[in-house]
Parts: structure tokens; C-alpha cells; sequence
């Protein structure tokens, strides 16, 4: 039972760190830092050996891969939607709690109607500012980029590790390592 957990999480660890990098594409959005630290964005066009062609503004600009610094491949926007939401939500409760603690409640039985009244404020701040926050948190759009290997450029002083799963011939699993200078 050891021995088949053991297998199971190493099976686990490998394919969690044996994903295959995401391939640029015609038309995919590139951005590049070159030596100068000049960042450019823009849509992958060409591509040969010796350097990409994106598209910058209807500006076509070539650059060599030696003149790149950093090569990044957009992943695509995303909201923040929950992080405002959750900020709100926080920032409302906050607000909710110290507009009730400057209720005055009366020693007869308007204190009841008070409570509830400190009640109602409470969580209509901390409905009021999770929903704005979530409103807020919507409207903020951020991208996410992955970076790529430059080609002609090697990683790590000139080495890089690679796990790899696979099957043996013989209807065994294999595990590896590519390595590459």
C-alpha cells in the first residue's frame, strides 16, 4: 500500500512539473525586452532563425532573438472580480461595524428597534462594499504572460533539466530526464 501511494505522488510530482510549454503562434501577442531594456508588445507575424516579426501598432518591427533579453507570450486577460469583491467585503464589514457602534441605544424598549436598526447597517455595508468591490474588481482587467525560451539562447549558464514520463516497451512506466546544453 506504501509502495502504490509512493508511486501514485511521484507519478503526481512529475506530471505537475513535466507540463509542455505553450508553442507561439502566428498572430499569438508577444511582448519582448531587448538589451537596451525597450519593451515591445505587439502580434507575432514571422519568425525565422535569426529573429521575430511582430506587429506593433501597424508598425512591423523585426528584432534579432541576439538582441532579446526576455521573451513573453500573453496568457490573456483575466478580472479581479473576487479580489474586489473580497476587498470590498472587508472595507464594508469595516464601516457597517463602526456606523453601528454610533448607534445610541435607549435603556426602554427602543432598544430592540435599535439593534435591528445596527444590524441592518452592518450588512447593508457589507453588502453595499462587496458589491461595489465587486464591480470595481470587474472593471480592472490585468494580463498574464508565460515566458518562452529564446532560441539561441540557452537557459540556466547553458543547461536545462527536463522530467519526462513515458511508457516503456515492455508495458512499464518510464521516467526521465531530458537534458539539454
Amino acid at each position: 500500500m506504501k509502495r502504490k501511494a509512493l508511486l501514485i505522488l511521484t507519478l503526481g510530482a512529475i506530471l505537475f512539473l513535466a507540463h509542455p510549454a505553450h508553442a507561439q503562434f502566428i498572430g499569438d501577442r508577444m511582448r519582448i525586452t531587448t538589451e537596451n531594456g525597450e519593451e515591445l508588445i505587439g502580434r507575432m507575424k514571422e519568425y525565422d532563425a535569426v529573429s521575430l516579426t511582430i506587429l506593433t501598432d501597424s508598425t512591423e518591427q523585426s528584432i534579432a532573438y541576439a538582441d532579446m533579453v526576455r521573451l513573453q507570450r500573453s496568457l490573456g486577460t483575466r478580472s479581479r472580480f473576487l479580489k474586489g469583491a473580497a476587498i470590498g467585503f472587508g472595507t464594508g464589514t469595516v464601516a457597517g461595524f463602526f456606523a453601528a457602534s454610533r448607534i445610541e441605544y435607549p435603556e426602554d424598549d427602543a432598544g430592540l428597534v435599535a439593534a435591528s436598526l445596527a444590524i441592518a447597517i452592518l450588512a447593508l455595508g457589507t453588502g453595499g462594499g462587496t458589491l461595489l468591490g465587486a464591480i470595481v474588481g470587474a472593471k480592472i482587467k490585468r494580463e498574464r504572460w508565460e515566458r518562452v525560451d529564446i532560441p539561441g539562447q540557452s537557459t540556466a549558464a547553458g543547461m536545462s533539466i527536463t522530467p519526462t514520463i513515458g511508457v516503456h516497451p515492455g508495458g512499464g512506466l518510464a521516467l526521465g530526464a531530458r537534458i539539454s546544453f
